[in-house]
């Protein structure tokens, strides 16, 4: 094989960097943040959807399963935003949605200030208490724009994709750069990583995301929804990676970190209506729990 950078040492030096110097806090405010995202072709002029799926750095560096647990906000953060679908396709989406994802309407007119939604984050922002995590807030179209005045206003981002190419293209389409809006510390497509992990002598082979997410040992649900698959994304992401750098001796905790993220995520891989029942479900079983003590007690 040549010496020349590939995409798994590519992710191995990105990860590593990552989680080196996590206790520094001038360290800690460099972070960056992935922003993994999927885009629903509608038509060739441009695009009828798009989902991400994001997680700052700042969350789990340094961090144990424990404190995974007492985070006061959801780990990952995704939505869907739809251009051309109405209101049936929207409330379709909105049932689909996982890991406590949600979908809006927007107006073609705003496609552009959204995609800097998505991409561009202040350094000054709103932070979470509990790990100075970005606060992550759904687009709104009557609220102040916050494109930046330069590029290096933003915080680094991780562009996260399976087969990303085709995505990007449709950007490139709209009109719309990422490198214009943010500064970008790495592009990652999961099935080419994938590629070279796995299929060494088959650099064109097709992986598709629910064939990645099996291999990594889980089986993804309601797939083809912009929001999921962004986030379905991002799990296969640090699943991958927790396989590349726990290689190494070195790499022991940051792969039982990233391990125990994944787990966590996708416990959230549930529906609105799923976790309703669950909850009645619990409800349900605390009421027979009681009621038989108070039989026992009788």
């Amino acid at each position: 094989m040549s010496d020349q950078p590939n995409a798994v040492e590519d992710v191995r030096h990105l990860f590593q960097n990552i989680f080196a110097g996590e206790d520094s806090e001038g360290k800690s405010k460099t972070k960056p943040i992935f922003v993994s995202f999927d885009i629903a072709h509608g038509s060739k002029k441009g695009f009828s959807a798009i989902g991400v799926s994001v997680l700052d750095t700042r969350c789990f560096t340094g961090s144990t399963l424990h404190e995974f647990k007492n985070h006061g906000h959801s780990l990952f953060w995704t939505h869907t935003y739809n251009f051309q679908y109405g209101s049936p396709g929207v409330k379709r989406t909105q049932k689909r949605a996982l890991f406590d994802g949600d979908a809006q309407k927007v107006s073609a007119r705003d496609r552009t200030r959204l995609l800097e939604h998505i991409f561009f984050y202040p350094m000054d922002e709103d932070v979470t208490p509990c790990c100075q995590s970005q606060s992550f807030r759904p687009f709104r179209a009557s609220g102040a724009p916050r494109s930046p005045s330069r590029v290096g206003d933003g915080r680094s981002i991780i562009v996260v994709g399976h087969a990303i190419n085709s995505d990007l293209r449709s950007l490139s389409r709209a009109g719309f750069s990422i490198a214009q809006v943010a500064p970008i510390l790495a592009v990652i497509d999961t099935q080419k990583v994938a590629r070279e992990l796995y299929w060494k002598d088959d650099r064109s082979k097709n992986v598709s995301l629910k064939d990645l997410c099996t291999l990594m040992g889980f089986h993804p649900t309601k797939l083809h929804s912009c929001g999921n698959d962004a986030a379905y994304t991002l799990i296969a992401l640090l699943s991958l990676a927790s396989r590349i750098v726990g290689k190494e001796q070195e790499g022991a905790a940051a792969r039982d970190t990233l391990e125990e993220l994944v787990q966590i995520t996708l416990g959230l891989a549930r529906t609105a209506k799923q976790k309703f029942k669950a909850m009645r479900r619990d409800e349900q079983d605390v009421k027979d729990w009681m009621e038989y003590l108070d039989g026992k007690n009788v």
